[in-house]
């Protein structure tokens, strides 16, 4: 049992990682401006400059998003500690859960433009990545063991 309570979290770990290296860095294949955080040109990117004309707090785009990207990539790095895992899982998952709870908002669509100002949208595509995102966290954190409790003498 142990085993597979240790390839589960490592399966759910490297998905979390790759979900995050591909929205901070590289995207998937064929990619198109506005799809990384760190990256792309200031007013660039579809979601962070839909949230900062939306919300109407300039600072989102592209301050907000530049810190998004570094959290993300310390998260991705953090997740591969396994020591750090389960605190990370909990916090991947109040992340992901706001995020899509924006999404659901009226000040970010649910279904994304493929970039700023076009008619094409993503179908949902990066919403329904966040709930996968939330659900593998919240497996991650059920299924990665407990480390030794801290003992002060």
């Amino acid at each position: 049992m142990t085993l597979v309570r240790e390839l589960l979290s490592w399966i759910l770990s490297l998905f979390l990682i790759a979900v995050f290296i591909s929205w901070a860095v590289h995207p998937q294949s064929a990619p198109v401006d506005g799809q990384t955080l760190l990256f792309d040109l200031p007013g660039e990117n579809v979601f962070f400059t839909l949230l900062a004309r939306n919300a109407g707090i300039a600072l989102f785009e592209p301050t907000g998003r530049l810190i998004a990207g570094g959290i993300l990539c310390l998260v991705s790095l953090l997740l591969l500690i396994p020591h750090f895992r389960r605190v990370m899982s909990l916090f991947v998952l109040i992340i992901t859960l706001a995020l899509a709870g924006l999404q659901v908002s009226p000040l970010v669509p649910m279904e994304l433009p493929l970039t700023v100002g076009a008619s094409e949208s993503d179908g949902g595509a990066r919403f329904y990545l966040l709930l996968a995102c939330a659900v593998s966290a919240f497996l991650l954190f059920l299924v990665h063991k407990r480390g030794k409790p801290v003992e002060f003498y």
